[in-house]
């Protein structure tokens, strides 16, 4: 295989798919999030022609496991095939705005949850993302705030901490709100 010169924009994606978050998620599509935490408009733009050359090239299964090892990430696949699928995930959401031309004014808030001693960013885009998220997770750990009450973000409070029932809780949350979200538009 050639070596595959690999931009610093994707280094920095994939570095943020580490190991602790690979086990808490269901699907390789959760990751991609994990891996856009941060990523502006003009560095989707670095990685979107190098994934679409990588996805085209004629790689092996082997090839593409041995590819993905050469990278900062975290986490092993030793199946080029859920490479290909991550990475398509990948592209596809790099393909959409923010990430396409940044000019689309819909912020993104982050909360940190912590479980088990593990820490991940959950961006939310958007204002009503952010507080639909932050009033289950204030239900859900028994704080008592109202909306109204705090500045949005709220980096003092923006951080939850969760057991193993709330995380999964809150990650069926989240499916949930995408998939109305999907079905609106």
């Amino acid at each position: 295989m050639h070596e595959i010169a690999i931009p610093v924009e994707f280094k920095h994606m994939v570095r943020q798919v580490d190991y602790d978050t690979f086990v808490r998620v269901r699907s390789l599509d959760e990751l991609v999030p994990c891996a856009l935490i941060g990523v502006d408009h003009r560095q989707a733009a670095a990685v979107r022609p190098f994934l679409r050359s990588l996805l085209a090239m004629s790689l092996s299964d082997e090839e593409m496991a041995d590819f993905w090892s050469s990278t900062p990430s975290g986490i092993y696949f030793t199946e080029g095939e859920r490479v290909r699928t991550f990475l398509s995930a990948l592209l596809r959401r790099l393909e959409e705005e923010p990430y396409l031309t940044g000019l689309v004014d819909i912020p993104e808030f982050v909360i940190s949850i912590y479980c088990n001693g593990l820490v991940g960013g959950f961006p939310c885009r958007g204002q009503q993302a952010y507080l639909e998220d932050r009033d289950f997770l204030d239900k859900l750990t028994g704080r008592e705030y109202q909306n109204d009450e705090r500045p949005v973000p709220d980096p003092s409070q923006d951080t939850y901490v969760l057991d193993d029932q709330q995380y999964d809780a809150y990650l069926d949350f989240r499916k949930r709100r995408r998939e109305r979200d999907q079905t609106k538009h």
